[in-house]
């Protein structure tokens, strides 16, 4: 298919199948591990499941009853819009997966807007809400030309209304985000209104956007407060082929603390 219905995924943790990212007062799973699976699509010119990884947690408990499920060692080869898709959860983490449409074989089935983790309204109340050490690559898929790419948006990891705690930060530590082609806008760690945080040792290689006069953010951090923002790396990267465009490395807008 040259595009994916919303409701297709590998792995959900869900009240309705039907409807995968709406919430209810249920829990839909804790104490969980989900590891060392492949994810992937086989057919030509498929554009994989809408989502990789889709955990949901509930409307009435999220912000003081851990969930503290475990995604761990997993690949993801082959989705359309998000890699992994978490919201309203409390302390859980993700850690050492592999996410890329390395077994995409055309331009033709990729979304125009992609994100590789989505982290919405999570919380830490006795562990860290984490992602560390996950592994993003050759995305919108692997030998894509920077001319024609068909991704016009990116965000690699989008993080809004996070919440962590003095002794269970929300962590986004060692992910690497490389070979990663983009046709207009970039936000490879997209920060927005998250507080107590540890972003750290993270890395950013060969990002390239194409179009003139666009914006590119390796690390846009917007509003919140206690972050830690230690050993970050970005490099080999090349913003707007076609001319003049710009790039903000680090972008801070009002951060406290």
């Amino acid at each position: 298919l040259a595009s994916a219905t919303s409701q297709t995924y590998y792995v959900a943790f869900s009240y309705a199948n039907t409807s995968v990212t709406s919430a209810t007062s249920a829990t839909n799973g804790n104490n969980c591990t989900i590891s060392n699976n492949t994810m992937r699509t086989t057919a030509s010119n498929s554009a994989g499941p809408y989502y990789g990884i889709v955990a949901m947690g509930n409307t009435s408990t999220y912000s003081s009853t851990g969930d503290n499920n475990n995604f761990t060692n997993n690949k993801i080869q082959n989705f359309y819009y998000y890699g992994i898709y978490n919201r309203y959860t409390n302390g859980e983490q993700f850690i050492n997966n592999d996410i890329s449409r390395a077994n995409a074989t055309s331009s033709s089935s990729t979304s125009s807007t992609m994100y590789g983790i989505y982290s919405y309204y999570v919380y830490s109340t006795n562990r860290s809400t984490a992602y560390n050490k996950n592994n993003f690559h050759d995305l919108p898929r692997a030998g894509v030309s920077l001319g024609s790419t068909p991704l016009n948006y990116f965000y690699g990891i989008y993080a809004y209304y996070n919440y962590g705690n003095t002794t269970y930060p929300f962590v986004v530590d060692k992910n690497i985000q490389k070979n990663i082609m983009v046709y207009y806008y970039a936000y490879n760690f997209y920060m927005n209104y998250n507080y107590v945080v540890d972003l750290t040792g993270n890395t950013v290689d060969n990002l390239k956007t194409y179009s003139s006069g666009y914006s590119t953010y390796p690390f846009y951090i917007n509003y919140g407060s206690d972050y830690n923002i230690t050993g970050n790396t970005v490099k080999n990267c090349y913003m707007g082929e076609t001319g003049s465009s710009y790039a903000y490395t680090f972008y801070l807008y009002y951060i406290y603390n």
